[in-house]
């Protein structure tokens, strides 16, 4: 039976929650702490030994983020629950972590339910994500410094620096993550969401099928239209990317 704890200051999210549990959650489960601040929530996780928790972000005496300071191992799922800053939402996002915005949609909250069902026999463990988020949470201002970031792949989560990163190219739905020293990651995302998680000023689109880190750059073949980068790899620019490509590399018109 999974056990679940949701933890939310306004007693009508909690209640609907609880209510879409009962509607949507496919197996049997035992709502262990329905919690209005993160203190209360940290002792039902502990004192049940929670499997899930529903974690809203943005709460009058702690966010929701502070959480995570209590554990010294995370043995539970979270999914975050929030209406807060774009910013808060991206740093999950890059951390491969579930959300799910207010007010809560049907079919996301159905989704996210699906997910943690089918990731909890693998057992993956959360706390380098949750390390990766606190990161992002940290270094807020520094929203284009290079950063480790959480992607999701076929077998689980796999965290990467993204200074080892040389370049990611579309695979369909999927996107090959081209690493330092002939390492791959192939991600469970398309290259347009993988491109709107790395931080813009450091990595740019040249072709529609390929992203590339900008201090990889090498050397570049006009005639040819194709950039070298870092380990000798070579990628096409495409002519409607080129003066855009041109501008960022060498700082002129």
């Amino acid at each position: 039976m999974t056990k679940i704890v949701i933890i939310d200051d306004e007693f009508i999210a909690r209640s609907l929650l609880t209510n879409m549990l009962k509607e949507y959650f496919p197996e049997d489960y035992t709502i262990v702490g329905s919690c209005s601040s993160v203190k209360d929530g940290v002792k039902a996780i502990q004192d049940f030994d929670a499997d899930l928790v529903f974690l809203d972000i943005q709460m009058p005496e702690e966010f929701g983020f502070e959480l995570f300071k209590y554990f010294s191992k995370i043995n539970f799922e979270v999914i975050f629950v929030t209406a807060y800053s774009q910013y808060a939402i991206q740093a999950i996002q890059c951390s491969a972590l579930d959300y799910l915005l207010k007010p809560i949609d049907t079919d996301l909250f159905r989704k996210a339910i699906h997910k943690f069902l089918e990731n909890r026999p693998k057992k993956i463990p959360q706390e380098e994500q949750m390390k990766v988020l606190l990161e992002h949470l940290e270094n807020e201002r520094n929203t284009n410094n290079h950063r480790r970031m959480a992607f999701p792949t076929c077998n689980g989560v796999e965290c990467v620096h993204t200074k080892n990163i040389i370049y990611c190219e579309s695979d369909g739905n999927y996107t090959t993550i081209q690493m330092t020293n002939e390492n791959n990651i192939l991600v469970s995302k398309p290259l347009k969401t993988v491109e709107e998680l790395l931080p813009e000023a450091l990595f740019k689109r040249v072709h529609k099928s390929f992203l590339i880190k900008m201090d990889a750059v090498k050397r570049y073949n006009k005639m040819d239209k194709l950039v070298e980068l870092t380990d000798n790899f070579t990628i096409p620019v495409a002519h409607r990317k080129e003066a855009e490509f041109l501008k960022e590399l060498f700082g002129k018109d």
